[in-house]
């Protein structure tokens, strides 16, 4: 069973965006970032490739500079009152 969160609105409105830039998805451990962004995926893309960038924040501040150039970040926090609402 999936649970509604914030983030699946951003994903969408991200999706929609024309000029979009590559996304980063953070967030601590065990709070539902991959769950998220799996379900996203699957309903939107033929094809879903996971590869080892959950472990990325790790290090991700020590990098001085990206080749993509340009990035967007979005934090993911444990779910919140209004999103459990959302679960009744």
């Amino acid at each position: 069973m999936y649970y509604r969160r914030k983030i699946d609105d951003y994903l969408n409105n991200w999706k929609a965006d024309p000029e979009r830039k590559p996304l980063i998805v953070k967030g601590a451990r065990q709070i539902g970032t991959t769950e998220s962004i799996m379900h996203f995926a699957e309903g939107n893309y033929e094809n879903v490739v996971i590869f080892s960038g959950f472990m990325l924040g790790i290090n991700y501040k020590k990098i001085h500079s990206n080749s993509v150039g340009s990035k967007t970040d979005y934090e993911m926090y444990s779910m919140d009152f209004e999103e459990l609402l959302t679960c009744v």
